[in-house]
């Protein structure tokens, strides 16, 4: 169960069945800028990002 508060109500009335769910829409209706690591990957090894509302920054 995911209890979780908007920033404002959907503009339209969204339903699916789908086998992964559909985040799209709770992130927009959210009222904080979502926070994700992003992963730079090739043969020599990787990089880290953070992004989130500070911008970019480096994760190692």
């Amino acid at each position: 169960m995911l209890s979780h508060r908007l920033s404002r109500p959907p503009q339209r009335l969204i339903a699916g069945w789908a086998p992964l769910p559909r985040l799209t829409p709770l992130l927009e209706l959210s009222s904080q800028d979502p926070v994700c690591l992003v992963a730079y990957i090739d043969r020599t090894g990787a990089d880290f990002e953070r992004r989130g509302a500070a911008g970019p920054q480096d994760a190692g």
